[in-house]
């Protein structure tokens, strides 16, 4: 649908309306693909409007693939932000025994309740009540801000495993598994250093991954609503399988483990989030150029950008 006006920021018809695109103008706009002389009106046997919507969610699934690398770092929450928490220092040794290292994965769900009012009560507001270019957030400049906090949150994480590395393990860190208790060498870094980077990739997350699926929605074709929605879950699986990848390439390269149980941390995880820094770094400047890809073609069919 084509026109001049503007739909406000995160409004439930800005949804409605991004789905209802114009095919024909945005299949047209590369000037022709291969998957075009399946139309009927080119002499092939599909219906138009099947081909331009399959032309559409191959554009959306080239955006959503981008975000693979960015999923394998939020997925570190749950994994090996635990993981480097349980080889430092709780601060307090009376409770040790009754407070687990992942409850710093805490941080993350509150840096979402923080941030979510902040940017949608606020920021979002100023930017809708002064109308620039510069400050108009669209769902791609949502997504690729998010990024760029994600890659600040592992290097944040980095930063902490190498200082961690160099400090002494004179005691055990005691934590609660589903089989007991278990000892593991640590440091006398206290655990909150980690707190940063639980946050970081929790702003992270209100930026890119709720602004995809509101992506993978908007810009779905009209019958394509759940399978686009199924395509962004698949490319979270993706990027959490990408991280079993790099912990392989990582200890097979080394040749150490990812960590040692009952060892002064031989394992050489700050490795690991170089890796993934690095690897997340060219995903935004991929993403960057995809983006501007695909915010070409649309507006050449509609008026209002991704």
């Amino acid at each position: 649908r084509k026109g001049s006006g503007r739909f406000p920021l995160g409004s439930t018809a800005n949804l409605t309306s991004l789905s209802t695109l114009n095919y024909d103008e945005l299949s047209g706009s590369l000037g022709g693909s291969w998957l075009e002389r399946a139309k009927q009106s080119l002499g092939g046997n599909c219906a138009d409007w099947k081909v331009d919507e399959v032309c559409m969610l191959g554009r959306l699934s080239a955006v959503l693939l981008t975000l693979t690398v960015y999923l394998t770092a939020y997925s570190q929450v749950m994994t090996a932000f635990v993981q480097q928490g349980e080889r430092m220092s709780l601060g307090f040794e009376s409770h040790r025994n009754q407070l687990p290292a992942s409850v710093l994965t805490s941080f993350d769900a509150i840096a979402v309740l923080i941030t979510i009012p902040l940017l949608y009560g606020i920021v979002f507001s100023f930017a809708k009540k002064h109308d620039c270019c510069m400050l108009r957030f669209t769902l791609l400049r949502r997504m690729g801000i998010g990024i760029i906090i994600g890659l600040l949150g592992v290097m944040a994480a980095f930063l902490v495993e190498v200082y961690r590395r160099k400090e002494p393990f004179p005691h055990f860190s005691h934590y609660n598994t589903p089989y007991g208790m278990d000892n593991i060498t640590a440091s006398p870094m206290l655990i909150y250093y980690q707190i940063p980077q639980y946050a970081l990739i929790g702003m992270s997350e209100v930026f890119t991954f709720v602004a995809a699926l509101e992506f993978a929605y908007a810009r779905a074709p009209n019958t394509m609503h759940g399978m686009c929605m199924g395509l962004l879950f698949g490319v979270q699986g993706l990027g959490t399988l990408l991280s079993t990848v790099l912990v392989r390439i990582v200890t097979d390269v080394r040749q150490t483990m990812f960590y040692h149980d009952a060892e002064k941390n031989p394992g050489e995880v700050h490795y690991y989030y170089g890796v993934l820094a690095v690897l997340l770094f060219i995903s935004l400047i991929l993403y960057v150029l995809v983006a501007k890809w695909f915010q070409g073609i649309v507006r050449r069919g509609y008026s209002e950008p991704g």
